[in-house]
């Protein structure tokens, strides 16, 4: 009886040894497994950032250079502005020297009239 018993408990030993074995076995693969997968996270992590980096320095780099177009173009459209108004000028003043002389003060008038609302016209556009 003695060896039933000690043959049963060596049978049972050794059974719970094998599913120990297979259990530690089945443990260190799940180890593994997680320990990959945490490192592909973690890569993909960084590159996530990496390449949120790059978008974020490409975006910042085009800012500056609308910004910079847009100061171009205000400046452009100041100088013209400013080249018009003088043009208007020097034509206004070109016509006073011709007509004080040769025309008419009513007709004069009228034409002052017209080159005053002609400049106006000109402002709102």
């Amino acid at each position: 009886r003695y060896k039933q018993t000690s043959l049963s408990l060596e049978k049972a030993w050794a059974a719970n040894s094998s599913q120990t074995e297979e259990f530690q076995r089945q443990a260190a693969q799940y180890e593994a497994s997680v320990k990959k997968l945490q490192q592909e996270v973690e890569l993909a992590r960084v590159d996530e950032a990496h390449r949120h980096r790059n978008i974020t320095k490409a975006l910042e780099q085009e800012v500056e250079t609308q910004r910079g177009l847009i100061k171009h173009l205000e400046k452009k459209a100041q100088v013209q502005a400013l080249e018009m108004e003088e043009r208007l000028t020097r034509t206004r003043l070109l016509y006073e020297e011709k007509i004080k002389g040769s025309v008419s003060a009513g007709v004069r008038e009228e034409l002052e009239e017209t080159i005053a609302a002609l400049k106006t016209q000109s402002t709102i556009l």
